[in-house]
């Protein structure tokens, strides 16, 4: 099921039409309260993409939002995820509408998918069933190393990571693995405004291979699977969250580094990205 849609016209209503969503199941592993969250605009744009339900089939244009995603929680948040968060978009056709408040579980780890019951990646990702896992292991990875790039001002890296992680959960081959080209069910289109979230994506593509995969990503997931009040009657879209690392953890790391003296850590600058 595949629908136009002009988000230029409707922007300050529409997030974007992304698809089925996570299934959750088991959740009673994870038994926290759900968690109430207003969507805003922190650095979408608008893309020109072509999407195909299956392999082989027609491919239909769009107009969608690209980019990062402000969450601000409604209430309390139970010390399971964070106040507020800037993510991306997983899937497609399903809705976010600006301003507008959804309920999600609290976040899962996405590399639960092939070790623990309660979270199982959607069978509509990657080239065929059997790459589901490896899908959301590109993206997380992608996630996981740029995800800076949804707040850095610049909403051409924005719009391009948000473009390469639906790349990624849509044409995944293998861990590290891409198809953009024969059979590919997802494509950022250049019509020539497009130009700067292409040359982002594909970037962020590119660096994939050489990326060590990440197991710290987690997904918020929708709670209940449903509309949500949602007009065009379409479920929200699970949304990624790279947990930030507890206090602890980085003053024990940064004494690490201290130990080192000076001339480490310049050395260690050199490679920061």
């Amino acid at each position: 099921m595949s629908k136009t849609y002009n988000f230029m016209n409707q922007r300050n209503q529409t997030l974007c039409v992304l698809g089925a969503i996570a299934v959750v199941g088991g959740m009673a592993t994870r038994a926290n309260a759900d968690i109430s969250y207003a969507v805003s605009d922190v650095s979408l744009e608008v893309a020109d993409v072509q999407y195909a339900d299956t392999y082989g089939g027609a491919a239909s244009s769009m107009n969608v939002l690209a980019g990062g995603i402000g969450i601000t929680a409604n209430g309390s948040t139970g010390g399971v995820a964070p106040s507020s968060y800037v993510s991306v978009c997983t899937d497609f056709n399903g809705s976010l509408y600006l301003g507008s408040s959804y309920t999600y579980n609290a976040p899962i780890s996405t590399s639960l998918a092939t070790t623990t019951p309660g979270y199982s990646p959607d069978p509509g990702w990657g080239q065929d069933a059997a790459a589901a896992n490896k899908a959301i292991q590109n993206a997380a990875t992608l996630f996981a190393n740029y995800n800076s790039a949804l707040t850095s001002g610049n909403y051409d890296s924005a719009a391009g990571l948000q473009l390469a992680i639906w790349t990624a959960l849509y044409d995944t081959t293998d861990t590290g693995s891409v198809n953009t080209s024969t059979g590919a069910r997802f494509l950022g289109l250049n019509d020539g405004s497009d130009a700067a979230a292409i040359a982002a994506m594909n970037a962020y593509l590119g660096d994939l291979p050489g990326l060590t995969p990440d197991t710290t990503v987690e997904i918020f997931t929708p709670s209940p699977d449903t509309a949500q009040g949602n007009p065009d009657g379409n479920p929200p879209q699970g949304l990624l969250y790279a947990p930030v690392p507890e206090a602890s953890t980085v003053v024990t790391a940064t004494l690490l580094l201290l130990s080192f003296g000076m001339c480490s850590l310049k050395s260690f600058g050199k490679f920061r990205a």
